[in-house]
C-alpha cells in the first residue's frame, strides 16, 4: 500500500502545482486560491498515510524522513501562504529556506517512487519537469535597465 500512496501523493503534488502555476501564469486569482486550497487539503493529510505506512509496512528509514522532509515543506507553505498570509517570495530571507525546502520536497517525492518502482518514478520524474518548466513560465519576466 505504501507505494500506491506515495505515487497518488506524487501524481497529486505535481499536477496541482502544475495547475497552481498555470493559474499564477494567466493571473487568475480565484482558480489560483482553489488550486491552493485543494493542494494542501489534499496533500498534507496524503503525506500523513503515506508516512503511516512507510512505518507499518517496514520501510527503510529514510523514506519515513524524506516523507517527514515532504510534510514539513507542506506545513511551511500553509503557515506562510494561508496562516500568516507572508509575501515571503519577496524576502530572499524566507525565500531561500523555502526553495530549499520545495526543491528537496520534490527530489523526494520522485526517489520514494523511483527506488520502489522504475515505472512510476519515470512518470513522477516526467511530471516534476512539466511542474518546473510551468513554475517558469508562471513568473513575470525581469526587464532590464538599460545603462548610460
Amino acid at each position: 500500500m505504501f507505494i500506491e500512496f506515495a505515487f497518488v501523493l506524487g501524481l497529486l503534488h505535481n499536477l496541482l502545482l502544475v495547475s497552481i502555476f498555470y493559474s499564477r501564469r494567466i493571473r487568475n486569482e480565484g482558480l489560483l486560491r482553489k488550486f491552493g486550497l485543494a493542494y494542501l487539503i489534499l496533500t498534507i493529510p496524503l503525506t500523513i498515510i503515506s508516512l503511516i505506512f512507510s512505518i507499518v509496512e517496514g520501510m527503510a528509514s529514510w523514506y519515513t524522513i524524506y516523507l517527514a522532509i515532504v510534510l514539513v515543506y507542506l506545513l511551511v507553505e500553509a503557515l506562510l501562504d494561508w496562516v500568516l498570509k507572508i509575501d515571503f517570495r519577496s524576502n530572499w530571507k524566507l525565500l531561500i529556506p523555502y526553495l530549499v525546502l520545495y526543491f528537496f520536497a520534490n527530489y523526494a517525492l520522485v526517489m520514494i517512487v523511483w527506488r520502489t518502482n522504475l515505472t512510476l518514478g519515470i512518470i513522477i520524474l516526467v511530471l516534476y519537469i512539466i511542474q518546473l518548466i510551468f513554475n517558469a513560465l508562471s513568473h513575470n519576466k525581469v526587464k532590464k535597465k538599460k545603462v548610460l
